[in-house]
C-alpha cells in the first residue's frame, strides 16, 4: 500500500492530497500510516520531513480560504505559467489566493510557482549568499533580519531565549512566527557565537555559505565571512552536527557529515566540498574548577591520568594500555596548565609522544621499564 510513495519526491509529497491532510489535520490513523511508511521506507525520511516543512511554511503564509472557483484558476494558470514560460506572482502574493494552504490542490500550484520562480526571487544583496532552507520561501515581511554594524560584538535573543553573540559586520536571519515550529533556523553572514537553549523536541540548525550546523542545545562558534568559501565551526559546550547543505532533496545530508564535540573544530570548504576536523588551538576544561580539584595522582598508571584528561577535555586519548601498563606517575590537573602542557609534561616523562589525529591525541611510547 506503500509502493506508489516509495519514488516520491518532497515536491510529489508537498502534492499529494493524503499527504497533505496529514500534515495539517494529523490523527492517530494517518501518523500510524505515514510512520508505518518511513519505517518501510527509511531512505525516505529526510524526503518526508523536507516535505513537511514545506506544507507547514506554505500552510501559514496566508490564512484566507480559498474556494474551488480560484483552486481551479490556480491550476489553470499554472499549466499557462509552464507552457509559455511567463513568470507570475508567487501564489501568496495573490488577492485571491492568500489562503491556499487551506486546499490541497492550491498548496501544491503554490509550491510549484514558487520552484519555477525561484531563479527571479528578489533578495537583498547583501544576503544573496544563503544556503536555500524553508526561511528562503517566507516573504520578507515575516523574517526577521539583524545586522551588527558597530565595532563590538552585539548580544541578541532570540525568540526561544538563545543567546547570540554576533561580531561587527555579522548579520542573522529568522522567522518570528516560525521559531516556534519543528526547527528552529536561523542564516548567518559573518561570525558569531551561540548558546542555544536546550530543546531535545525543535533541533536549532544554523545556514552558514553552504553550511548546516544542527544542535539541540550547546555553545558553539561559527566564522562564514561573506565571500569566502570557508566556513569554521567550534564547538565549546555539548555536541553538534555539521553538513553540508544537500543538492539532492533525496539524499540525508546530515549521514554525509560529522558531530564535533566541545574542543573541536571543523573548516569546511564549499569549492572543493571538504570537511577537516581537528582540535581547538587551546582547548578548555569542561569541568568546574572544584571538578577539576579531585583529580590528583599518585603513583598512579598513567592510564588513569589519560582517561581523566579525557574527561576533563571531552577528547578521546589513544594509547597502548598494555605498552604503557608499568607506566605510574604523581600529577594533578591544574587549570592553570593547558592540555598540551599537560600531555608534554607527560610524554617527556615516559619517554613518550603525542599528535593530534582527526580531534583525537594518539601517544606513542614505548615500555616501561
Amino acid at each position: 500500500m506503500f509502493e506508489k510513495y516509495a519514488a516520491y519526491s518532497f515536491e510529489d509529497f508537498a502534492q499529494d492530497e493524503h499527504f497533505v491532510k496529514w500534515v495539517l489535520s494529523p490523527g492517530p490513523q494517518s501518523d500510524q500510516y505515514w510512520n508505518d511508511f518511513q519505517e518501510t521506507f527509511p531512505y525516505q525520511r529526510p524526503v518526508v520531513r523536507r516535505a513537511i516543512q514545506t506544507v507547514q511554511n506554505l500552510a501559514t503564509a496566508s490564512q484566507t480560504a480559498v474556494n474551488q472557483g480560484d483552486t481551479e484558476e490556480i491550476w489553470a494558470n499554472l499549466q499557462k505559467s509552464i507552457a509559455s514560460g511567463k513568470k507570475h506572482l508567487k501564489w501568496w502574493q495573490r488577492s485571491w489566493a492568500k489562503a491556499a494552504a487551506a486546499v490541497v490542490a492550491a498548496i501544491g500550484a503554490g509550491y510549484l510557482l514558487f520552484t519555477l520562480e525561484n531563479g527571479s526571487r528578489s533578495h537583498n544583496p547583501s544576503l544573496s549568499f544563503f544556503t536555500p532552507d524553508s526561511l528562503d520561501i517566507l516573504p520578507d515581511s515575516e523574517l526577521e533580519q539583524i545586522t551588527n554594524n558597530t565595532a563590538a560584538a552585539s548580544v541578541i535573543i532570540l525568540p526561544d531565549s538563545s543567546r547570540v553573540t554576533l561580531q561587527p559586520n555579522g548579520t542573522i536571519r529568522y522567522s518570528n512566527r516560525n521559531f516556534s515550529g519543528a526547527t528552529r533556523n536561523v542564516q548567518l553572514i559573518g561570525e558569531a557565537f551561540f548558546e542555544v537553549t536546550r530543546d531535545t523536541e525543535r533541533p536549532f540548525l544554523v545556514y552558514s555559505n553552504g553550511l548546516i550546523t544542527k544542535v539541540l542545545g550547546t555553545s558553539f562558534n561559527i566564522r562564514a565571512r561573506k565571500g569566502s568559501d570557508n566556513v569554521t565551526v567550534v564547538v565549546r559546550t555539548g555536541k553538534v552536527s555539521v553538513f553540508a547543505a544537500p543538492k539532492n532533496p533525496q539524499e540525508d545530508p546530515e549521514s554525509q557529515g560529522l558531530i564535533l564535540r566541545a574542543n573541536q573544530q571543523v573548516d569546511y570548504s564549499k569549492r572543493v566540498e571538504k570537511f577537516t576536523r581537528t582540535l581547538v588551538p587551546e582547548p578548555v576544561p569542561v569541568l568546574s574548577t572544584e571538578e577539576l580539584q579531585q583529580f590528583a595522582f599518585q603513583n598512579a598508571p598513567v592510564s588513569d591520568i589519560f582517561r581523566a584528561l579525557e574527561k576533563v577535555y571531552d577528547t578521546e586519548i589513544l594509547f597502548d594500555q598494555e605498552l604503557l601498563s608499568d607506566c605510574r606517575l604523581t600529577s594533578t590537573l591544574d587549570d592553570d596548565v593547558s592540555l598540551f602542557e599537560k600531555l608534554d609534561v607527560l610524554c617527556e616523562a615516559i619517554d613518550a609522544s603525542y599528535k593530534v589525529v582527526d580531534a583525537q591525541i594518539v601517544v606513542s611510547g614505548k615500555k616501561c621499564q
